[in-house]
């Protein structure tokens, strides 16, 4: 599956295994999803830790990756 993503989509799924490691732990719904090949349910679970005030162009970003 890996070797079919976008270049973006590889950086964005580093960069939230980087910052959120506990978000690929086997028992979280984002990883059943994606080893299930439910990658749009997958996609759903990502809390790249969401803060709007903070950084606003973060989600738009991170979707669209």
């Amino acid at each position: 599956m890996w070797d079919s993503l976008s270049n973006d989509s590889k950086k964005a799924l580093t960069s939230y295994h980087y910052n959120y490691p506990s978000g690929f732990e086997d028992d979280t719904k984002f990883m059943k999803y994606w080893r299930s090949g439910q990658y749009a349910k997958a996609i759903k679970e990502v809390d790249a830790g969401w803060n709007d005030s903070a950084n606003p162009g973060l989600r738009t970003r991170r979707m669209k990756e």
